[in-house]
C-alpha cells in the first residue's frame, strides 16, 4: 500500500533505498535531496509499504490540478522483478487521478515504458534524456446540463468519500491537489455541513467550523453546470455565479441552523471582485478595517 511518509525522513531505511534513485547512488546526494523534501512543503515523498515495512520511495511534486511530476523513485534491491515500482505508479494514478511525467535516463526508461508512459527523447548538456507520460486517467465527466428542480438541499446529510473526490475532480477543485486520502479527510472531523445533491452525484457544499457562538466557514463548492455560463476561472470552489440560486439556499440553510445553535458570528473569506454578490445574497457583508492574515503551506502551492 502506498502511504505518506514524510514524517518519518529520519529513518535510516527511507534514506537507504532512496539513495538508489540518486547519481551513483550516493548517500550524501540523498541526504541532500532528503533535506529539500523535509523544508519545502511542495514536496511529497510516500513510500510503499507491506507487512509494515518500506519497500519503496516515490519523491513527487504536484501542480494543482494539471499534473504530477515524479522527482525520485527507487525500490529495495530485495523487493525488485516483483512489480512494486509498477504499483507505486498505479496508486499514484488512482490517489490523484492526474497525468504523471517524470524524466530519466537510459537506464530508467523502459521502466516508464513497461509502465504505460510515453516517451520523448530531448538533449540535455550534450547528454540523451527523456521525457516520460502518462495521460490522464478516465475521470467522472463534467456535468453539462441538470432539472435544477430534482436539485435536494440538505443539513448534515451523509456524504460518502467517493461523493466528495469525485466532485473536486469534476470541478477542477483546488483541493484535488491533495490527493484522495488527504481531500476527503475533513468529512471525519467536520460535523456541521450542507450539501447540494443532484441524483447520487454530490454537486454543491458548504462546510462551517462552530464553537457554541461565532462560525467560520471553511469550505464551499458548487457544480461548475449550476454556477452558468462564461465563467472566469471554472473552477467549483469559486462561486462566480449563482445562476439557479442553489448556494444562496445553501448558505441561508446553514445559517438558520446554526443561528438555532447560538451562532452569532460568521466570517469567510471571500475572492475580491469575483465573490462578493454570492456572498451579499446570504447577508455577508465586507468586514472594513480588518485585514486578512494567513500561512499557506498546501502541497499543490507552488
Amino acid at each position: 500500500m502506498l502511504h505518506n511518509i514524510k514524517d518519518q525522513l529520519d529513518n535510516p531505511l527511507i534514506l537507504r533505498i532512496f539513495a538508489l534513485s540518486v547519481f551513483n547512488n550516493s548517500l550524501e546526494l540523498a541526504e541532500k535531496e532528503i533535506a529539500q523534501y523535509r523544508s519545502r512543503h511542495n514536496l511529497s515523498l510516500y513510500g510503499w509499504i507491506e507487512n509494515e515495512e518500506i519497500i519503496g520511495v516515490c519523491g513527487f511534486r504536484v501542480y494543482h490540478t494539471d499534473r504530477l511530476e515524479i522527482l525520485n523513485i527507487a525500490v529495495d534491491k530485495t523487493a525488485r522483478k516483483r512489480g512494486v515500482g509498477s504499483a507505486i505508479i498505479a496508486a499514484l494514478q488512482k490517489e490523484f487521478l492526474l497525468p504523471i511525467k517524470a524524466e530519466t535516463d537510459d537506464e530508467a526508461v523502459d521502466f516508464y515504458r513497461k509502465a504505460g508512459f510515453e516517451t520523448t527523447e530531448l538533449q540535455k548538456h550534450g547528454i540523451r534524456r527523456w521525457v516520460c507520460t502518462l495521460p490522464v486517467p478516465i475521470i467522472p465527466e463534467r456535468m453539462q446540463c441538470m432539472d435544477v428542480s430534482k436539485v435536494s438541499i440538505s443539513y448534515m446529510p451523509k456524504i460518502t468519500e467517493e461523493q466528495l473526490w469525485e466532485f473536486y475532480v469534476r470541478n477542477d477543485i483546488c483541493e484535488a491537489g491533495y490527493g484522495r486520502e488527504l481531500a476527503v479527510k475533513p468529512l471525519r472531523y467536520n460535523p456541521y455541513i450542507v450539501a447540494a445533491f443532484y441524483e447520487d452525484r454530490l454537486v454543491g457544499i458548504i462546510r462551517a467550523m462552530f464553537d457554541g457562538l461565532s462560525a467560520d466557514i471553511r469550505e464551499v463548492g458548487l457544480e461548475l453546470a449550476l454556477q452558468g455560463d462564461n465563467l472566469i476561472y471554472s473552477n467549483g470552489s469559486l462561486i462566480e455565479k449563482d445562476t439557479y440560486g442553489i448556494f444562496k439556499k445553501m448558505g441561508l440553510l446553514l445559517q438558520d441552523e446554526l443561528q438555532r445553535l447560538g451562532n452569532t458570528f460568521m466570517t469567510y473569506y471571500v475572492v475580491q471582485n469575483l465573490e462578493e454578490a454570492a456572498f451579499q445574497s446570504i447577508g455577508m457583508v465586507h468586514n472594513t478595517g480588518h485585514l486578512a492574515y494567513c500561512k499557506d503551506t498546501r502541497n499543490y502551492v507552488q
